[in-house]
C-alpha cells in the first residue's frame, strides 16, 4: 500500500504570523500522527504544520497519510504512531471491544463526508439536488457505493443514511471498501462504481470533473442532526495520554492555535492559499476557495470535547450498530476538556 510520510517544518507562512520561532537549542519532541487523506476533515493539523505552530510549541510532527480509517486507528492503538485523526465512532467501537482508545480533541464538528452519485444514475432514478432526503436515499438502491475503508467513518455515514431510509446494506446495494481516495476517484471516473462517500475537496472534484452529482452535501449541513457532532477526532491510547501529558498538552495547544488562525479574517486567506499550494495544487483554485468557505463551518473554534458531543456520538453509533453500545463509553472513551 502506498503511504506518504512527511515532517512538519516551518514555511514562509510562519513569517506572516506572530508565532515565535523555537530556539535552535530547543529539543523538539516528536509526535507521530496518522490520517486517511489530505482532505478538509483533517485541515487543523495540516495548518499547525504549515504555520510552524507545532514547532513553535516544541513539537516535531511526523505525519503518515493514505491509510484507510480503520487501518489508521489500528496504527495508533498498536503504538506505531501516537495519534490518529479519525472518526470518533470508530474509536468508541474499538474501546468497547477492549482497546484503550481515547478521544481527546476534535478536528471537525460536522459529519462532513459528502455523498456523490453519478449524474447518469441520478437522472435514471429521477433525482435532483432538490429531491427529499428519503428520495435521495432510495436512489442508492441497487447502486455500487465506495467508502474509504469498511468500518470507517465514511462507511458508518452510509449505514446511517441507509437505516434512515429503510434500506438493508447487505441486500439493497453493494458497498465497496477502497482504502485510498485516489482509487475511489479512479473507479468513479471509470464507471466501476456508481458513487462514493468522501470529504471535500475530493467529492467536489468528482462533481466538477467526473460527471458526479452531490447527493448529500454534508459540509453544508444536509442532515441537520449531524451538525455540532464530533465527527473527526484526535484519538490515542489512554496509556499514551497518561505517560505523555506535556506532549499531549502541546499538541492540543497547537491545534487550538491553528483553529483560531483558520477563523481569523486577517490570516484565513493566507492559510487557505498555503494549504492549496502544499496539498491541492492540482485542484482548481476557484473550486478550492469555494469549498473552503463552505467547510469553514465544520471546523470548531477550539478542539475541546464535551459530554454533550459524546452523547451525540453514542446516539449515532447506536443507529448504525446491530447491538446497542453502553453509556459507560461516555466515561471510558472520552477525555473531556
Amino acid at each position: 500500500m502506498k503511504r506518504r510520510t512527511f515532517l512538519a517544518g516551518t514555511t514562509g507562512l510562519l513569517a506572516a504570523t506572530a508565532l515565535p520561532l523555537p530556539s535552535f537549542a530547543q529539543s523538539l519532541t516528536k509526535v507521530k500522527i496518522v490520517q486517511s487523506t489530505y482532505g478538509f476533515l483533517f485541515v487543523p493539523a495540516m495548518v499547525a504544520q504549515e504555520m510552524g505552530i507545532f514547532a513553535a510549541n516544541g513539537l516535531e510532527a511526523e505525519f503518515t497519510v493514505n491509510l484507510g480509517g480503520t487501518e489508521a486507528l489500528a496504527a495508533a492503538l498498536s503504538g506505531n504512531v501516537d495519534i490518529a485523526v479519525e472518526a470518533s465512532s470508530s474509536a468508541m467501537r474499538s474501546r468497547e471491544r477492549g482497546t484503550n482508545a481515547k478521544i481527546f480533541g476534535c478536528s471537525c464538528t460536522r459529519y462532513a463526508s459528502n455523498v456523490v452519485l453519478s449524474k447518469a444514475l441520478a437522472e435514471k432514478k429521477g433525482i435532483t439536488e432538490a429531491s427529499t432526503v428519503e428520495q435521495k436515499i432510495e436512489a442508492l438502491r441497487g447502486a455500487r457505493i465506495a467508502v474509504i475503508g469498511l468500518g470507517s467513518g465514511t462507511h458508518q455515514l452510509l449505514l446511517y443514511l441507509l437505516e434512515r431510509g429503510g434500506l438493508k446494506p447487505d441486500q439493497d446495494l453493494e458497498i465497496l471498501g477502497i482504502q485510498q481516495i485516489s482509487g475511489v476517484l479512479a473507479s468513479f471516473q471509470q464507471g466501476r462504481i456508481d458513487g462514493f462517500v468522501a470529504s471535500s475537496p475530493n467529492s467536489d472534484i468528482a462533481v466538477k470533473d467526473y460527471k458526479g452529482m452531490m447527493l448529500f452535501n454534508m459540509s453544508e449541513g444536509a442532515i441537520p442532526e449531524l451538525n455540532d457532532y464530533p465527527y473527526i477526532s484526535y484519538i490515542t491510547r489512554e496509556t499514551w495520554l497518561k505517560n505523555n501529558p506535556e506532549t499531549a498538552a502541546k499538541f492540543t495547544k497547537s491545534i487550538d492555535e491553528a483553529l483560531v488562525a483558520i477563523h481569523d479574517p486577517q490570516q484565513a486567506d493566507k492559510i487557505r492559499d498555503a494549504i492549496h499550494a502544499k496539498y491541492h495544487d492540482k485542484t482548481d483554485k476557484a473550486l478550492f476557495d469555494g469549498v473552503w468557505s463552505s467547510m469553514s463551518q465544520a471546523w470548531p473554534q477550539n478542539s475541546k470535547v464535551t459530554r454533550e458531543m459524546g452523547q451525540k456520538a453514542l446516539g449515532f453509533l447506536n443507529k448504525v450498530s446491530t447491538e446497542p453500545y453502553p453509556e459507560s463509553l461516555l466515561d471510558t472513551a472520552f477525555q473531556y476538556a
